[in-house]
């Protein structure tokens, strides 16, 4: 993520307000102020000082905040490590005190993966790194611990790390540092006749089986960064973070309106309806004046504006803006469109919210229709469209049209997900409900019975889904009593 000469600005001023009430490092902050750069950070980074201190804790606490403001820095690290990176294999050691509780988890790991969190300083002398020991206080639930640690700067995909000894504060140790994220494998734990537990580890590449899932991110930018934050539900930090970004932009930067939506997205999930149409609006007004009046980023937002009026229980205001949703998908799309299909749903939702079941069950044949023309027959869409249109006949007490369509969903449900999934669970009790709503409580038992057995299986004993169902057999078996 590239850095700004603000950001750094700012984390001075941020370091200077934390250390307020420290006479000696308000010095040493001012004299970063005026002599830093950027050939100089491992330098300051070993220096016992602010910066090494509040970069540790930022990174063990995941200070976002902090990470952010002081990422040239970091930066400045990566590109020292390159520029002086090892280029032979070494073997290095880090001696360090760790909890009964820590050693035990990593015993569990032999043979597993872990990424270290932090900036991880190493020694090529093992007597040097063993000398750790000797100024340490030992209590009876502490582990001595000693990592060795084989290193190949030949394998691809890894972090580059150096030694660092000419670049350090320090004279006389000879010092490896790896980045924080760099990845290493537990190959054997073991203790010598010192009582040291001696943990032997490997470097790996970020290509390693387990990692394969990780997304690329070589493209990462800041906006992907709060969106990242918002996929988390780090709520509080994305307002924060999109508030600082919005603050940083230039007038009139195509970033504004992407920056509005969301704090929009974040204060609806807050709950905070009145400031998120603030948002909102104020994205949509610049999008109205500098897109084309078809564009479809338009219609998402009349489309959040209309969730955000449902939340409110506000269904003319929804209806409302979902209709200008649906005018922008029309003129762009046309009439059949998977857009306009998720127009219609939103809309039958609103009438069904209302219990205004047969304008509901009109927009749900349309989206239907539409489904039936774009997705294949066995596509989730379908088999939603037909469990809500399963919902509505319920409560227009049309049964066996009910019947018809959540049984044509639980084709589709069982045809693509697994037996005991959520979403099968669910057919299976609506339809338990609509036989007993037509007295046969003998067939809505058998359904509750096999919707019982997935939430059983999926769900602990005490969850509310689990309670419930069973109450709903009970209550089930007694009507069957009085028959």
């Amino acid at each position: 993520m590239k850095s700004l000469v603000k950001d750094k600005n700012q984390f001075i001023h941020l370091c200077q307000n934390y250390y307020r009430q420290n006479e000696d490092l308000l010095l040493i902050i001012e004299e970063f102020e005026k002599d830093y750069s950027s050939l100089k950070t491992i330098w300051w980074f070993t220096r016992n000082s602010f910066i090494s201190r509040l970069i540790n804790k930022a990174l063990r606490l995941k200070n976002f905040y902090i990470l952010f403001l002081c990422r040239f820095f970091i930066q400045d690290i990566y590109r020292q490590l390159q520029q002086n990176k090892c280029l032979k294999p070494i073997r290095v050691y880090r001696s360090q005190l760790i909890s009964d509780q820590e050693f035990k988890i990593l015993e569990n790991l032999i043979g597993k993966i872990i990424s270290i969190n932090s900036f991880f300083v190493t020694n090529l002398v093992r007597k040097q790194s063993l000398s750790f020991f000797k100024e340490s206080i030992i209590t009876n639930d502490v582990h001595r611990v000693l990592f060795e640690i084989d290193a190949d700067p030949k394998l691809i995909g890894i972090k580059s790390f150096a030694n660092i000894t000419s670049l350090s504060y320090f004279i006389g140790e000879q010092q490896i540092l790896f980045m924080p994220g760099t990845i290493f494998r537990i190959v054997k734990i073991y203790h010598d006749e010192k009582k040291v537990s001696i943990i032997q580890m490997t470097l790996c590449t970020n290509n390693e089986q387990e990692f394969k899932s990780i997304h690329d991110l070589e493209q990462f930018d800041l906006l992907s960064f709060g969106h990242m934050l918002i996929d988390m539900r780090k709520f509080n930090e994305a307002e924060i973070y999109f508030g600082h970004l919005l603050h940083d932009l230039p007038f009139n930067h195509s970033d504004i309106p992407i920056c509005y939506d969301a704090l929009g997205n974040i204060l609806l999930e807050k709950g905070q309806y009145n400031s998120s149409l603030k948002w909102y609006k104020k994205s949509l007004e610049i999008k109205m004046r500098t897109l084309d009046r078809n564009d479809p980023s338009i219609a998402s937002i009349h489309n959040n504006i209309a969730l955000l009026h449902l939340k409110k229980n506000d269904y003319e205001h929804a209806l409302e803006s979902y209709n200008m949703a649906l005018a922008v998908f029309q003129r762009k799309f046309g009439e059949n469109d998977p857009h306009i299909a998720e127009c219609f749903n939103n809309m039958a939702m609103v009438y069904k919210n209302e219990n205004k079941y047969e304008e509901a069950l009109n927009f749900y044949k349309k989206t239907l229709s539409i489904h039936e023309k774009y997705r294949s027959t066995d596509h989730p869409d379908l088999a939603m469209s037909h469990t809500n249109m399963g919902i509505v006949y319920g409560h227009l007490n049309q049964f066996d049209l009910a019947l018809e369509h959540y049984n044509e969903a639980l084709k589709i449900y069982e045809k693509i997900l697994p037996p005991r999934h959520c979403l099968i669970s669910m057919i299976f009790e609506n339809i338990g409900n609509i036989y007993y709503d037509k007295n046969e409580f003998d067939q809505g038992l058998l359904y509750y019975e096999k919707a019982a057995a997935i939430y059983r299986h999926l769900l602990p004993s005490t969850h509310p889904d689990v309670l419930q169902i069973a109450m709903i057999i009970r209550r089930s078996e007694s009507k069957l009593k009085y028959i």
